[in-house]
Order: C-alpha cells, then sequence, then structure tokens
C-alpha cells in the first residue's frame, strides 16, 4: 500500500518595503493584505518538480487586489519520506506570510484522482480563461455533451473544474474503462460544490461507463437534485448491465446537501453492501441481491453535466476531486481519505466581487464607430472581459437569432468582439467605456447586445425587444444569467450588477404609436429582466443610463413619436425609482444624458469622436459607484 503523507507548506517571509519613483516623488509600495493559496493534493511519490504549487498569489498592493508570482524553494521536502514539510516562498519583490496545505493521497491501484489540480495544474489560461481544443491534459479527452461550440469546455476555475450545462469529461474507450464490473469492490469519493438556482434540475455529478439499466457495465449517478419543494437530496443509482434489469436506486433525506457550499460524498461498494456518506454522515445503504453483467462497458467514462439540463437557467456545477479506487476503502486508509475530504470542502477561494454592465440597444449601441480611425489607445486588447454571444446572434430580421450556453468570455479588442455587427470594421461605445473602466477597476465585464433596427415597440415587421414578445428580450435574458453564471463558475469571481446601458429607440419613432407606450416598454423589460435575473443573482446595486436619441441629423422621424419618445426618456432618468418603487432594492438611481451635441456620421448615427465621448460620460458616472 502505498504511503499517506500529509506535507504543509509554508510561506515564511517578513514584510518588505520597496519604492517606486513617480516623476521625482517616492510613494511607499506594499502588500497591505493577502489571500492563502488553497490546499492542493498530490499522490505519495510525487517529486517536488511536480508538485502543482501555485504561481501567484492574490494580494493587495496599495489599495488594489493583483496577481503577485511567489517562488517555493525545495527546502527538506522529500517525496519518499512521510511527513510535513514547511517550505518557503517569497512574492516578487515583497515578502508577506503566506500558506498552502499540500495533501499526498494514496496513487489509486486501478483508477485516478479525475478532477485535481495533479491533472490540470493552473495552466488553463488561454482565451475567455477556457480550454479551446479538444484535448485535455494527461490523456483526458474533452466533450461537450451537445453543445456545439469548443469554447464551452469545462475548465479549471481556481476551485475545481466547471461544468456549464451540458458539459463533461470522458476518459478513454467502452472496452479500456469499463469501471463497474464483476462484482467487485470499489470507492468513490467526490468533492463538489453545490449552487442552488430556484428550484432548477442542478448539475449532477454523473459519473458513468453505461446509461440505460440493460447496457454493458454499471452507471453510478451521484445526483443532486433540487426538487419542486426545493429539498437537496441525493439519488444513487447503479445499474446492472443486465438487459431488462431494474437499477439499484437510493435517495437520501431531504436537505442532506448544503447548498451554495461545497460538500462532500463516499460511495463505497464491499461487494455486497452499497453504502452512500454526504458529508461524513451515512445517509442511504442496500444490500441488494444483484448479479453484474462481465463484459465491457458501452461507454467510456464520463464526469460532469447531464445533456439534459436546459441554457439560460444559471445552472451550473463545479467538482474539485474525484477520486475512484478500485478496493473497499477501510482503516487508515479510509480515515485519511474521509479527512482529505472534509479539507476540501472546508475551503474554497474566496470570490472577489467584480462589477459588470449590461448595455442593450440599436445601431448605436452596436456602433457605427470607423475602426480605422478610432484612438491609439483602443487597438489591441483592452484589459475588460466581454461576453461573446453564440452560436448565432440575431440581427433586425424578426425571430432571428438563437444564443445559448456556447457563448464565452473573452477580452475586450477592436476588431475581435467589441461587437458582433461589421466587427471587423465598426465600433461603439464599449472600447472607450471598457478601457477607462478596466485602468480604474481591475475586472470590468461588459455583457452586450446592440441590434440595427430594432424597436421595444411590439411588432411583427422587426425583432424587437419588447418583454411581452420574447424575442430580444428573452435572447438577452438569456445571453445575461449565462455570462453571469460564468463570472461565477469559471472566473470565480462574485458577478455584481453595477449598470443597465440603454441607446434606443430611433425605431420606435416611425413606428405609430409606439411614442406614447415607449416608457411603459421599458419599465416592463428593465423590470421583467431584474426578476428574471434576480432568481439566478441578487440585484441591488444596479444604476440605469439612458441616451437621449436625437433628431439633430434630420432622419425624417414622425415628429409625434419622436418628440413622445424623447421626453420619455428624460421621464425614465429621472423618474425611475419614483415610478418604479418597488424595484428600489435593486436600483440605486437612473440618469440620462442628452446626445443633441454629439456629431453624427449620417442622419441617425454617431461618429467615432462622439461614441468616444459617450463612453468617457459612462466612465464619469459609474465610476463614482463602483465600491457602493
Amino acid at each position: 500500500m502505498n504511503k499517506k503523507i500529509f506535507i504543509a507548506l509554508m510561506l515564511l517571509s517578513s514584510l518588505v518595503e520597496g519604492q517606486i519613483m513617480l516623476t521625482n516623488v517616492s510613494k511607499p509600495d506594499r502588500i497591505t493584505d493577502i489571500t492563502n493559496p488553497q490546499s492542493i493534493s498530490v499522490l505519495n511519490g510525487t517529486t517536488f518538480a511536480s508538485v502543482p504549487f501555485p504561481t501567484t498569489v492574490r494580494a493587495k498592493r496599495n489599495g488594489f487586489w493583483n496577481d503577485f508570482a511567489v517562488t517555493f524553494l525545495q527546502g527538506s521536502y522529500d517525496h519518499t519520506t512521510n511527513g510535513s514539510y514547511t517550505l518557503s516562498g517569497r512574492l516578487t519583490d515583497f515578502a508577506t506570510p503566506v500558506s498552502i496545505t499540500v495533501w499526498v493521497i494514496p496513487a489509486p491501484t486501478q483508477w485516478f484522482d479525475g478532477i485535481d489540480n495533479t491533472l490540470y495544474g493552473h495552466t488553463i489560461d488561454n482565451v475567455s480563461r477556457m480550454i479551446t481544443s479538444g484535448s485535455g491534459k494527461v490523456g483526458a479527452t474533452i466533450t461537450e455533451g451537445v453543445a456545439a461550440d469548443v469554447l464551452y469546455n469545462p475548465s479549471w476555475n481556481g476551485d475545481g473544474i466547471n461544468f456549464n450545462t451540458q458539459t463533461a469529461l470522458t476518459w478513454g474507450s467502452a472496452s479500456t474503462h469499463n469501471t463497474f464490473h464483476q462484482d467487485t469492490p470499489w470507492s468513490i469519493y467526490v468533492v463538489w460544490y453545490q449552487k442552488s438556482v430556484g428550484n432548477t434540475h442542478l448539475g449532477p455529478i454523473y459519473i458513468s461507463n453505461a446509461g440505460a439499466s440493460g447496457s454493458t457495465g454499471i452507471a453510478l449517478f451521484v445526483d443532486n437534485r433540487i426538487a419542486s419543494s426545493n429539498t437537496y437530496a441525493i439519488t444513487y443509482l447503479v445499474t446492472k448491465g443486465v438487459g431488462g434489469s431494474v437499477p439499484i436506486n437510493l435517495t437520501t433525506a431531504d436537505n442532506v446537501v448544503d447548498p451554495n457550499a461545497w460538500n462532500w460524498a463516499k460511495i463505497k461498494f464491499d461487494g455486497t453492501n452499497f453504502t452512500l456518506y454526504v458529508n461524513g454522515s451515512l445517509e442511504a445503504s442496500s444490500t441488494p441481491s444483484i448479479s453484474f453483467a462481465t463484459g465491457n462497458a458501452s461507454n467510456a467514462l464520463r464526469i460532469g453535466n447531464l445533456n439534459s439540463i436546459g441554457v439560460g437557467t444559471g445552472a451550473s456545477m463545479f467538482l474539485k476531486h474525484v477520486y475512484m479506487e478500485d478496493s473497499f476503502v477501510s482503516g487508515a486508509t479510509e480515515t485519511l481519505l474521509d479527512s482529505w475530504a472534509v479539507a476540501m470542502s472546508s475551503e474554497g477561494v474566496p470570490l472577489e466581487d467584480v462589477n459588470v454592465y449590461l448595455m442593450c440597444g440599436q445601431s448605436n449601441m452596436a456602433g457605427r464607430g470607423v475602426s480605422s480611425g478610432i484612438a491609439a489607445d483602443l487597438t489591441g486588447a483592452i484589459d475588460a472581459f466581454i461576453y461573446v454571444p453564440k452560436p448565432t446572434p440575431p440581427t433586425q430580421t424578426n425571430g432571428s437569432g438563437a444564443l445559448s450556453s456556447a457563448s464565452y468570455w473573452e477580452e475586450l479588442e477592436l476588431g475581435r468582439n467589441q461587437t458582433f455587427e461589421n466587427v471587423a470594421t465598426q465600433h461603439g461605445m464599449e472600447m472607450r467605456f471598457g478601457r477607462d473602466m478596466s485602468t480604474y477597476i481591475k475586472n470590468c465585464f461588459l455583457i452586450k447586445m446592440g441590434i440595427g433596427g430594432t424597436p421595444i415597440f411590439s411588432t411583427a415587421t422587426y425583432n424587437d425587444w419588447n418583454a411581452g414578445h420574447n424575442e430580444l428580450y428573452e435572447l438577452y435574458r438569456i445571453l445575461a444569467i449565462n455570462g453571469l453564471q460564468e463570472i461565477e463558475s469559471v472566473f470565480r469571481k462574485n458577478p455584481v450588477i453595477r449598470g443597465f446601458i440603454w441607446m434606443q429607440g430611433e425605431t420606435d419613432a416611425i413606428i405609430s404609436t409606439a411614442g406614447a407606450a415607449y416608457k411603459t416598454n421599458f419599465y416592463t423589460f428593465i423590470n421583467n429582466m431584474i426578476d428574471a435575473i434576480e432568481v439566478a443573482y441578487p440585484i441591488n446595486k444596479m444604476r440605469i443610463y439612458i441616451f437621449r436619441i436625437t433628431n439633430s441629423g434630420a432622419p425624417g422621424y414622425d415628429m409625434t413619436e419622436f418628440n413622445a419618445i424623447y421626453a420619455a426618456q428624460e421621464d425614465i432618468g429621472d423618474d425611475y425609482l419614483t415610478d418604479n418603487a418597488g424595484h428600489s432594492d435593486d436600483v440605486l438611481g437612473s440618469t440620462w444624458r442628452t446626445t443633441d451635441d454629439l456629431s453624427l456620421l449620417d442622419a441617425q448615427h454617431y461618429s467615432g469622436a462622439s461614441l468616444d465621448i459617450m463612453g468617457k460620460a459612462l466612465f464619469a458616472y459609474f465610476k463614482q459607484y463602483v465600491d457602493e
């Protein structure tokens, strides 16, 4: 049996002050706070060079959080000897005490610690910090369930592997991964985060190498289910691999799973008895009379979300560890693994707040600024993130567009993702707003949808934003909730919606009776959107910013409709909280800005210089409230 080692690594040092010279003025430069890295686990025999130490630690420098490089020294570490080791490390240019614990756990005799730093390390940090190819690490082949976009694969998020809806990992083939068969004993440990989203059937831990009860091989589901009564229970299903047989089905009592928290489960089979433990307590057991199939499994081993979970629900899950052993663990080995699971489920990376800005509208929100003439500081990647809609963004055409969880986050970059209308040549206000905000705060996330020629008045002629029509309203709801969910699950940040930015109304100004209905339509849109998002994420710090449309380019509006919209947008900016007292806990303020002073590219669209001014106006307003 492999040795079991507990290794404690301590970064020991003392605080050192440095100096930065700023135009002949000295300013103290120091670390004032630091986040301890998470515990990590390695298998017995792991050499120092193979220990997946974090390469950076999160620290606050001069009042702002940032990532600082850290280097660990080997010290007395000996991978062949039991014991705990205190190792030293140093932050680049600084030295502040921080500790990390490394667990050395038994190397499984046949299976593996499938979801673990030892497999994934901290190397998934490319486009959107998500995996961008079909191949994973160390013999793992990644599949996406029914999702179509390779950018939407599982990803390491700092706490574990995130599985958005309809994603999974698979290993090997049916013939090489017949993991449950021939009455042989086995043990499985899982450590996962259980997220609560209303009464949705949430991301189950799904370990399967078979499928239906008649498949060759046996399927195992550890199914975290939120029932209609909002109870938290686990269903444990083992199929025999015998055609027509009835699965073994164990279901725990209610509320054994802690919502919005880390949980761990242990499932064991000794050849006769099945037992299921949740967070250390025995919750279900069975001694069935069974006869297992002995052939190869019908499918490769799969870990991850079920395909049936819908997109746009905010549902996701992430696993920190899955440990599989083809023996019945007991005694010292079980004690070690229990302690390890408790430790892994007792900690998580603290979620740092990040500011999110929702941006909606028509062509002037999409932006018609000529990118070849944009300011030099807006070229190249910007340290802000924008949510890229996939697979089929909408157009003006009525009913067009289909957005799903295949959408993904990228760094904002001109010519790549700033808009999905004429992305190669045009831009909007998001470039200046994103750039200036990201220089003021570290994390700025934009969820933008701008589609030319789209009213908020309900019409069969155009795609519209009307909340009762479920076209652009519904698509943006899906986009926003998926984007927020991935901030939490992929980036492991806490999304705080700080702003809703609206640039729309030109098309309504040519539709009869649209002006009189404009304010009511907008209030219904924004209030329904708030209520829909709050099913998954709280909104309590949002401010509304309206750009009032202009007639300065003589675009041929129906002046009755235009004047009504012109006045309605002022009223919304001035009176939202007065008119919508029921949402005063969600929205902290509203405002509007004229666009009559801005230059136009044509009769309706603002020039690149004007879009730059609009971005600066947004920054000047919202920077006041980044810590509200």
